[in-house]
């Protein structure tokens, strides 16, 4: 297939005419536009989620007020079944939370793809959100967004002020 385009373009290119050279460029247009096109959204279609896991808010990073993200690539087989995960990418804030690489990629495991009939690799991103402390219960918790996004909000921790119980003198 990538040979044909190869001699398609190559005799538009090296027509004798530039009126023979311009209507093969336009035909190649009009073929090959609507073929990128269909392949990519090809590739976002194959990451229907069925079934997603998202970790809880790190309560570190709710108490230093931090935000960050992990990234994750995921071998998923034609079942729709994740059968490797890797940590691809991890912001230095999320790195001191006790979850390590084995547990976000333990997470990833658990996910749930539509078969397509197909292997392929599928990238999640865990993306943690610090909202203001004030925030109501019904903004905080996880939502999803597609193809395979995981927004985790968390509200920040404001110390409570400290009581001094002591006696005068």
């Amino acid at each position: 297939m990538f040979r044909f385009w190869i001699l398609a373009l190559s005799s538009a290119v090296f027509a004798r005419t530039s009126e023979t050279r311009q209507r093969l460029l336009i035909l190649l247009l009009i073929v090959v536009l609507p073929w990128l096109f269909a392949c990519h959204r090809s590739s976002v279609d194959d990451v229907r989620v069925l079934r997603a896991v998202a970790p809880a808010f790190p309560q570190i990073m709710a108490q230093a007020h931090k935000e960050g993200e992990v990234s994750l690539k995921v071998n998923v087989d034609q079942s729709g079944v994740p059968r490797e995960a890797k940590v691809i990418g991890v912001d230095g804030v999320v790195r001191r939370t006790p979850m390590n690489d084995e547990g976000y990629e333990g997470l990833a495991l658990q996910w749930r793809f539509q078969a397509t009939g197909r292997a392929r690799e599928v990238e999640i991103h865990i993306v943690y959100e610090l909202m203001p402390p004030d925030t109501p219960l019904f903004d905080l918790g996880t939502t999803f967004e597609v193809p395979a996004t995981v927004r985790v909000r968390g509200a920040a921790i404001v110390p409570e002020p400290t009581m001094d119980y002591t006696t005068p003198r």
